[in-house]
């Protein structure tokens, strides 16, 4: 039984398209690399507190960093890593790798004040009791 050539170019083609998308599918966490989201904080914000909470989105990753320390993800892909901050201009750098070796790196600059001190000096009047 042989096997029309119309249908036989078919098959092929389906089977074409069928191991292309395949090929697409399997290879699609490195066609599109590595992606990461810093929502807070905002890049020159000023802090009025020394505790820094940041927090983002990191997908497709394997390791990620918060200037250089390794923290890890939710199974969806958000990240929450706690800081204190010293007083003064602080850079924060978070980078995600992915299995290949591919990195990115997101940069937030905050300025923290530090608690305002007021010195209270003794005081030199002296009253005298009568």
């Amino acid at each position: 039984m042989r096997i029309p050539t119309s249908l036989r170019g078919f098959l092929i083609l389906f089977i074409a398209i069928f191991v292309i998308g395949y090929a697409i599918f399997v290879g699609r966490n490195y066609i599109l690399g590595v992606s990461l989201y810093v929502s807070s904080p905002k890049d020159g914000e000023a802090l009025t507190s020394s505790y820094l909470e940041i927090k983002g989105e990191a997908k497709r990753t394997t390791r990620l960093f918060v200037n250089g320390a390794k923290t890890f993800t939710d199974k969806t892909g958000f990240f929450s890593y706690a800081l204190l901050v010293p007083s003064g201009y602080t850079i924060i750098d978070v980078t995600a790798e992915d299995r290949f070796g591919r990195s990115t790196t997101v940069r937030r600059e905050v300025y923290y004040g530090g608690k305002q001190t007021t010195s209270t000096a003794p005081s030199t009047a002296t009253s005298t009791a009568r």
